[in-house]
């Protein structure tokens, strides 16, 4: 999937201000992490689930490119002041590798 090509823009649209959104109607202000499983469809991004935590194994993929102090920016999101630009991140690729027990996640296979 080319995320160059909309995706991104299409997600944060479609899926995440919607979201933020609601939450705001009722009254919350949400600070924190927001993790949207999604499936890409003809129809495009569906969700599957969201989390109020980093993504895993994404976390363990996206921390090591983040170029600035990760401790600094919670404390920012909590304070409500994050600055208003994208985080910093290395230019550098990242690859995470994942195995899992056969009929994973419905039926796992032990023994």
């Amino acid at each position: 999937v080319d995320v160059a090509n909309g995706l991104v823009a299409e997600v944060v649209d479609d899926v995440l201000h919607p979201v933020l959104a609601e939450l705001a109607s009722d009254g919350v202000t949400y600070r924190g992490f927001l993790y949207a499983g999604l499936v890409l469809t003809d129809g495009g991004p569906k969700v599957l689930e969201f989390n109020c935590r980093l993504g895993d194994p994404e976390a363990q993929v996206l921390l090591p490119r983040l170029d600035e102090d990760l401790l600094e920016l919670l404390r920012a999101a909590a304070a409500g002041s994050l600055p208003d630009r994208p985080l910093r991140v290395l230019p550098d690729a990242a690859v995470d590798v994942v195995l899992s027990a056969a009929g994973y996640p419905e039926n796992v296979e032990t023994g």
